[in-house]
């Protein structure tokens, strides 16, 4: 049965979409941590379409005017969203691809109309959710997964006896209709099943296209309500590490491949890590991303532009674990790029004095030497 909190992301329209991966099903193209060892789910990666025409600006202009309101209230000083769409210009600081690369901040219906003017979808890839730790300390990470994908269909021809089944199943999962606020005024959950209605606006078939049904669900649905349309074997990039994905799974040597462009909040907080490589594919490091670690190395790839909020935190970690990556002595920073160290080691805002390409950070016990190579 759903929590509060996961029904609320259900409602939410998630960054999931209709083509999903079976989780544990996969099978590596190349050498490395077995596969059953994660749980997958796919995603998808866009770029921005920076030859658009005036008419696809303005197409953008609006529909963002219309998602997010008025420009001069949601911009910042001397930002347009005609510069945001062409992407030559921020939103609040970040540019358009800014906002794709680290996902999240538009929900798939809103990428799914960019897709039709302003965004190109560039492949299908593959988010690693969790780690089995029984799998071992040591983990290489292969670029590439052939994974199974299927698609659904709503089936609607369905009997009377397969609508009250879809209703008892969502019954179940939901909630009684009169008890939670599962469905909207005049909503049913027999005109959602049957195809004729919705829940908060959106069809059965609009909420397979949009990832809102989990795999379980999914297959529960595939017995009785859904029609699996087609499976296909492809083979997709690893192109992100999600949220809490490694956390706490004991490990003290990671591999990420040349494929991940982002690695996630939490990713791989918790663990015995010595040193770690950030690949040069790499975009964006979450918040805590490598938090409670024992790091004393790290070699950041050139085309990092954002690391989170306390992602290499010094002393200061969960668990009160203040030996947290105390012995953190060398950064090589690729990018070209400042940073904020004082952000980056402690999750405090620094100033002029912190934010540099290569320098020194110098903290309670110990100093951290960042250099280009």
């Amino acid at each position: 049965v759903l929590t509060t909190t996961e029904w609320n992301s259900f409602q939410a329209t998630p960054i999931s979409f209709q083509i999903r991966a079976e989780s544990n099903e996969g099978i590596w193209v190349e050498e490395g941590t077995p596969a059953s060892c994660f749980t997958t789910e796919v995603t998808k990666s866009y770029r921005l379409n920076t030859n658009m025409t005036n008419e696809e600006v303005n197409a953008c202009v609006s529909y963002l005017t219309n998602i997010r309101g008025p420009e001069e209230e949601n911009v910042g000083a001397g930002e347009t969203y005609e510069d945001f769409c062409r992407g030559t210009g921020t939103n609040r600081g970040e540019t358009f691809q800014d906002i794709l690369n680290n996902g999240g901040i538009f929900s798939q219906e809103q990428l799914n109309n960019f897709e039709e003017h302003n965004i190109i979808f560039e492949n299908y890839g593959i988010l690693i959710t969790d780690y089995d730790a029984s799998c071992g300390s040591d983990v290489v990470i292969p670029s590439i997964v052939n994974t199974s994908f299927k698609t659904y269909s709503h089936n609607t021809n369905m009997t009377n006896e397969e609508v009250n089944t879809c209703v008892s199943y969502l019954t179940n999962i939901l909630g009684p209709e009169e008890e939670r606020n599962t469905v909207d005024t005049g909503e049913t959950y027999e005109a959602f099943c049957d195809g004729t209605g919705t829940i908060w606006g959106m069809n059965f078939q609009d909420r397979i296209n949009n990832g809102m049904f989990s795999q379980e669900q999914l297959n529960y649905f595939e017995e009785h309500i859904i029609i699996l349309s087609e499976i296909e074997n492809i083979n997709s990039s690893i192109i992100s590490i999600g949220n809490n994905s490694f956390d706490n799974k004991g490990l003290t040597s990671v591999v990420i491949p040349n494929s991940v462009t982002t690695i996630e909040n939490h990713a791989f907080k918790n663990n015995n890590l010595t040193s770690v490589i950030i690949p040069d594919s790499v975009i964006t490091i979450g918040d805590y991303a490598f938090i409670n670690n024992k790091l004393t190395s790290v070699t950041i790839g050139n085309n990092v532009i954002n690391i989170g909020y306390c992602s290499f935190g010094i002393g200061f970690g969960y668990d009160e674990n203040s030996n947290a990556n105390a012995s953190l002595t060398s950064i090589i920073n690729k990018t070209g790029r400042a940073f904020d160290w004082k952000n980056i080691f402690s999750g405090e805002a620094g100033d002029s004095s912190t934010t540099f390409i290569t320098g020194t950070y110098s903290y309670g016990t110990g100093t951290v030497f960042i250099t280009s190579e």
